[in-house]
């Protein structure tokens, strides 16, 4: 008979230590790119006790990881300012700001203009809810008796 991996100590440890490590790592680089590492040490936290149903987990799992990559991909990440001067009069025009996202959305506005992080965020919820749905519809698959016998189960 072989053991869950659930009910192996060691294995418990050690998630645990991962949830603490990433938990202490996102704390040190909070300011960077801690926030990420911090969010996900509290899902592993939150998911924890459901680490004996895969379909939970791992689909917990799928949301905020997507989450994390949609807010990634569509969140300006640097700004760019430009100003130009005209050499004749001398007056300053007014200047303008580029923050550009990893996946080439621009959001342009008027000097000392800053991005909003909703579209980030959005893009983030949808990527999510898409992730952890379909981590559970494939889970779910996996799961019924159909399968099993498939697989050369009972």
């Amino acid at each position: 008979m072989s053991k869950s991996s659930s009910s192996d100590p060691t294995l418990g440890i050690a998630y645990w230590v991962i949830v603490l490590s990433l938990f202490l790592l996102g704390l040190v680089s909070l300011f960077s790119i801690g926030r990420a590492f911090w969010l996900l040490a509290a899902a592993m936290l939150v998911l924890g006790p459901f680490r004996s149903r895969p379909r939970v987990w791992w689909s917990g799992m799928a949301l905020v990881t997507g989450f994390l990559l949609g807010y990634a991909a569509v969140a300006p990440w640097g700004c760019t300012s430009t100003e130009s001067f005209d050499p004749v009069t001398g007056v300053a025009a007014e200047g303008e700001t580029v923050c550009r996202s990893l996946t080439g959305v621009e959001y342009v506005g008027l000097e000392g203009f800053e991005p909003s992080g909703v579209p980030g965020i959005v893009a983030g919820v949808v990527v999510g809810v898409v992730a952890a749905m379909f981590v559970w519809h494939r889970l779910s698959r996996l799961e019924t008796p159909a399968a099993v016998d498939r697989v050369g189960g009972l």
